[in-house]
């Protein structure tokens, strides 16, 4: 009942970090998890704990499916201008709205070590092409930390590299197969060599993702529509307060007893 009584106080600041906090920042990330609701009746129903956020925001909504469509929902008209990091599946397709896309390397290469050779050879293929990737990764997550001066030139050894990696013939038909799947996704995997800024991989939602799954497992799934929404309100606030090294008992206390204004939580968003 207290969580319930304190989900309706902290909206405003949840409407604030899904509003100002996304259009304010640089960038957008996004995840989920599955999560569960009991209904009355008994039932089960499946549906999803979807975080928007990065660094220094965490936006959580519990949706019925997590699509692009829910993404496009969740950033909004304002959020879908901004550059979207998410791993590979519908949520970075053709229907999500964002015009800029990076896909997450680490799930890009989880691919390749999910491939099941069976002949020396087809072994030997694979930890070579790893052995190449984890030397691609290397490079590319050094071009967002290396000054401008040196980007030009690390940008044209993972063009190149890229294309080397992904245009060779290995006899290994699930590994070759993988390598054009690879190459077919080059806009939305090379988007950080036009922003810099962007990460190459999604561990930060992977990371926001884990407080849910404790409350979760804690508490075998919510009972209501308004046990959802009390789950995404406090979630969001209290990540956000700790990604910017707020001190969350003060910042809840301020929001609740209307002490503090909910632009405490966007201040530090850029």
């Amino acid at each position: 009942a207290i969580a319930l009584t304190n989900s309706n106080k902290l909206k405003p600041a949840y409407r604030h970090l899904a509003t100002v906090g996304i259009a304010k920042s640089r960038y957008e990330q996004t995840d989920a998890t599955g999560a569960k609701r009991k209904m009355k009746n008994g039932n089960i129903k499946n549906q999803y704990a979807q975080i928007v956020g990065n660094k220094l925001l965490s936006v959580f909504t519990i949706t019925k499916k997590y699509t692009a469509g829910t993404v496009n929902q969740v950033l909004g008209k304002t959020g879908r201008k901004k550059p979207l990091v998410s791993d590979d599946g519908s949520q970075n397709g053709e229907r999500c709205k964002c015009k800029v896309k990076q896909l997450c390397w680490v799930h890009e290469i989880r691919h390749y070590k999910k491939l099941f050779p069976y002949f020396t050879s087809e072994k030997y293929w694979q930890k070579k092409i790893l052995y190449q990737w984890r030397k691609f990764y290397h490079l590319a997550k050094h071009y967002g930390e290396a000054p401008p001066e040196q980007q030009q030139k690390l940008r044209k050894q993972i063009e190149q590299l890229f294309e080397k990696i992904t245009n060779q013939a290995t006899g290994f038909d699930l590994l070759d197969k993988q390598l054009r799947i690879t190459w077919k996704k080059k806009a939305r995997l090379l988007t950080f060599l036009d922003h810099p800024y962007l990460p190459i991989h999604n561990n930060q939602c992977e990371l926001d993702l884990r407080s849910f799954v404790i409350i979760r497992n804690i508490s075998k799934g919510t009972k209501s529509v308004a046990g959802d929404k009390s789950i995404a309100r406090h979630l969001s606030v209290i990540q956000t307060a700790q990604k910017q090294k707020l001190d969350v008992y003060q910042i809840l206390h301020g929001l609740l007893t209307g002490k503090l204004a909910p632009s405490i939580l966007t201040a530090n968003i850029s």
